[in-house]
This record gives structure tokens, sequence and C-alpha cells, in this order.
């Protein structure tokens, strides 16, 4: 679901519409285009650390498409890894040695550099206390909110989701939201052989 929220995946049928474009009309080349320009997408394995690195470099990086000057850029990921609690001597660390809740700085700052309109989170902040996991949490609300950035979350620990706007659940074919009246649509359900593939 949230690789089609993204325009990374295109749907068997149906439409995905971004601020009222129908985005499965449009080419994959201008999909690509759209999710580095106005959606950004964290994912546990959106990260991979390179030897030698540095968090500032790692961040930076990701503006290397839109024509911004490396100046620029550093400019403007230094501001961006403040903005989610990265100091500056942190910004000169290595990526190959930050604890969980440093990667997943990293990652948000490097997602909201770009200034996207859309942040997909998928499972955030897997640290392994869960003071550092709420204190995660609350940042990507804060950091929205200052940014004007709509935030989409996926996870299976409700905990994580306190405080988000809009809850909902999915459940054997059926989304439902927690805002009363809790409303219910019916998906089309899909049948699953006994090999697990649908």
């Amino acid at each position: 679901m949230l690789r089609l929220a993204a325009c990374i995946e295109a749907p068997d049928s149906g439409r995905v519409c971004f601020a009222g474009r129908d985005v499965t009309a449009i080419s994959p080349r201008e999909r690509a285009r759209l999710l580095r320009s106005a959606i950004a997408l964290v994912t546990s394995d959106c990260w991979e650390p390179v030897p030698g690195e540095t968090v500032l470099e790692h961040v930076a990086t990701s503006l290397g498409s839109e024509g911004v000057s490396l100046r620029e850029a550093k400019r403007r990921a230094l501001e961006t890894l403040d903005a989610v609690g990265v100091s500056a001597v942190g910004a000169a660390e290595s990526t190959v040695s930050l604890s969980a809740d440093e990667r997943a700085r990293l990652m948000l700052a490097r997602a909201l550099v770009r200034d996207p309109k859309l942040l997909i989170i998928d499972e955030p902040g897997p640290m392994p206390r869960l003071s550092e996991r709420d204190r995660f949490c609350a940042l990507i609300r804060e950091a929205a909110r200052a940014r004007g950035v709509a935030v989409l979350v996926a996870s299976e620990d409700m905990s994580a989701l306190q405080g988000m706007g809009i809850l909902m659940r999915l459940s054997r074919g059926d989304l439902c939201s927690s805002e009363p009246p809790s409303k219910v649509v019916r998906l089309p359900s899909r049948e699953v052989s006994a090999s697990g593939s649908s």
C-alpha cells in the first residue's frame, strides 16, 4: 500500500491520485520525478551507509538530482539535520557508526531536506528503548507541522501512532477509520492460495 501511495508501483486496477492528479495515468519517468520532488518514502531498507561518508554528506547527496550546488545542498542538509536534533558535530560523524536513534533521525532528515509535500514512513523508529521511539514519533509530528507536510505512517504498534490526526486500520481486506462515526470501506477480497501468494 505504501509503495502505491509513493508512486513506486502502479495498482492492478483503480486509480491513485496525488494533489488532484491521477498518477496512474502518467509515465514511470514522471512518477519517479514526483517521488523525488513531492513525495518522500522512509523505510528501514532505505538505510545504506557508505564507508567514509558523513551524516552531512548522506543527507546532502539526496539533493544531487535536483541541480542544487554542493554548497547549497550542504547548507540545506545542516539546517534539516538541526531541525531533527542532529548537531553540527553529529553531522560530521560517519554513517556507519550510528545508533538506531541516530539512523532514524538521519533517514528523516534525508527525506525532509527535499521539502516533500507528503512524507510516507513505514514502521517509525525501530529502536531498543520505548522512550527513544516516542521521542522520534513526536519529532516526526513536529517536523511535519513546522514544514506543512502531510504524513502517512504505517505501523503495527498503535502506540507509535499516538497524536496522528486520523488513524485507520487494515484488517482482512477492510479499511476501518477510527474517526467517529467509524466508517468501513469494503475492499475487494483476494483469494489466497495455500502457498500464501495472492
